[in-house]
């Protein structure tokens, strides 16, 4: 159970009493002489984009975060933070210029984008950095399930040699016999060396 005390902000000698009563006991205890201070205390509650959408991210990928403000006053032009690690190395840096109310969520989405086109996993660690905060523990979310299994075709016709590569991140095998699907390079049950085989089909 959770309490806001903004209301004893500035409040001299609060005292907090908890009782605990049944039949046959009763039980008391009590925490006096605090003092209430608003600090600011906001942070990334949460990672709402880029998830996973299989091949359909773009090269110019926006990444959206939820902000938490758990101060007792609005608090506006908040530092923020995305350190992007995986296939893509990248930092993104911004300001927060709208007012997050206190104890409300809000959603901010960096002004510069990511290119997400590259087959990998990508780890997002997004954080507030607002230098005066005291609490620090509660600023960070990472979120580190978004992977880009294909690569996006947009333009037709599409041609694959497979002479560089064996098109992994492009082309799917499907089907197959006993297990034999497409390989690239040495090939052991058709006995060939650098062979390049479909056992069935592509897609």
């Amino acid at each position: 159970m959770q309490h806001t005390l903004c209301n004893l902000v500035g409040v001299p000698c609060v005292k907090f009493r908890f009782y605990a009563d049944d039949v046959r006991y009763s039980d008391r205890f009590a925490f006096d002489n605090f003092d209430i201070r608003d600090v600011i205390d906001v942070g990334v509650s949460a990672h709402i984009s880029p998830k996973y959408q299989g091949c359909l991210h773009t090269d110019q990928t926006a990444v959206t975060v939820q902000v938490y403000n758990g101060s007792c006053s609005n608090v506006t032009d908040i530092p923020m933070v995305c350190d992007i690690t995986g296939v893509l190395t990248q930092t993104l840096i911004d300001t927060m210029r709208t007012s997050v109310p206190p104890s409300g969520f809000l959603n901010f989405t960096f002004g510069e984008t990511i290119d997400m086109l590259a087959v990998g996993d990508y780890t997002f660690t997004s954080y507030t950095d607002v230098a005066t905060e005291p609490i620090r523990a509660n600023d960070t979310t990472i979120y580190g399930a978004v992977n880009v299994p294909h690569t996006l075709i947009d333009a037709l016709p599409y041609i694959e040699d497979f002479n560089v590569d064996s098109g992994e991140g492009t082309w799917l095998p499907k089907g197959g016999n006993a297990g034999n699907y497409w390989e690239w390079g040495n090939v052991p049950y058709l006995g060939g060396e650098d062979s390049r085989h479909l056992s069935n089909s592509i897609h």
